[in-house]
């Protein structure tokens, strides 16, 4: 007989929890934030099996961190983000609520390295993280840390120490998960790609993406769409695109090309929204 599993109960449970249309969700945003707590707690609900299954996929690729750690802390992300939600902004809470959970959720996997952080470095720990997660994959290590340090308002010394205290985290081993973890997945479903929360930031998030790409310049553009296989366009590597494209380039004048791309990215309205857009289609 099985032992009884708290957390098996709860993801059982999300399957009872219902969707919001985008007008009860705004209306319940609204409460929230002039201080209904059911309204608040309702929000959150219809949201959780969206925590849930980001949790699933950081797992997947080799977070350290317990699943449950990781879905508590996404829930406060969520929690946040009912707080930070712009009304004025015609997108939906999702989309928004995407960004805070990863950060969240960050935070809590780096807790998991044995090295420890000076209490300042921890503090920014969460912004450090997401900040990284939304620059290039092969992006050069110094250029990384040095534009990390100034979107968060820290040192590249800080920078460096806290990357190198987190980095085993991403360079782990992919972890399978065995028959009974698959099984408590199985609640929530394998496919997330299915569920109507993936649906609508992955629509809003193209629609914003894209009002921002007919905006850059034919090479920038062309530079995005294909290091990041968006708009039909195959996965590419710097080398690749520069092939590719058939006269005097290097790798480096490709990487240049879209590091000016992502400054505009950081520019434009959606600066927030752009942090999980590229994440999404990594």
């Amino acid at each position: 007989m099985n032992e009884y599993n708290p957390f098996d109960n709860y993801l059982k449970s999300l399957k009872n929890c219902k969707f919001l249309t985008a007008e009860e969700e705004r209306n319940l945003i609204k409460k929230a934030q002039a201080g209904d707590k059911k309204a608040s707690d309702r929000v959150v609900e219809a949201n959780l099996r969206f925590v849930v299954n980001r949790a699933k996929k950081m797992k997947e690729k080799g977070c350290r961190a317990d699943i449950e750690e990781l879905v508590a802390a996404g829930n406060i992300g969520l929690t946040i983000a009912v707080s930070k939600f712009d009304l004025k902004k015609g997108t939906r809470f999702i989309t928004c609520a995407a960004f805070w959970i990863k950060a969240e959720m960050n935070a809590e996997a780096g807790k998991v390295n044995s090295i420890h952080l000076p209490h300042n470095c921890q503090v920014k720990l969460p912004k450090v993280l997401a900040a990284e997660e939304s620059l290039p994959k092969n992006m050069d290590y110094s250029a990384k840390c040095q534009a990390i340090a100034r979107r968060v308002g820290a040192t590249k010394k800080t920078i460096e120490a806290i990357l190198e205290a987190t980095a085993s985290i991403s360079s782990l081993d992919s972890v399978v998960a065995d028959d009974e973890d698959a099984n408590l997945y199985s609640f929530i479903g394998d496919n997330s790609a299915c569920d109507p929360l993936d649906e609508i930031i992955e629509n809003e998030m193209n629609e914003k993406l894209n009002k921002v790409l007919r905006k850059l310049p034919d090479d920038e553009r062309m530079v995005i769409e294909n290091h990041y296989g968006l708009n039909g366009h195959r996965k590419m590597s710097f080398e690749e695109i520069a092939g590719k494209w058939g006269k005097n380039i290097t790798r480096e004048g490709i990487r240049q090309k879209e590091l000016k791309a992502i400054k505009k990215f950081r520019e434009s309205e959606n600066s927030m929204l752009f942090d999980g857009m590229l994440d999404i289609a990594v």
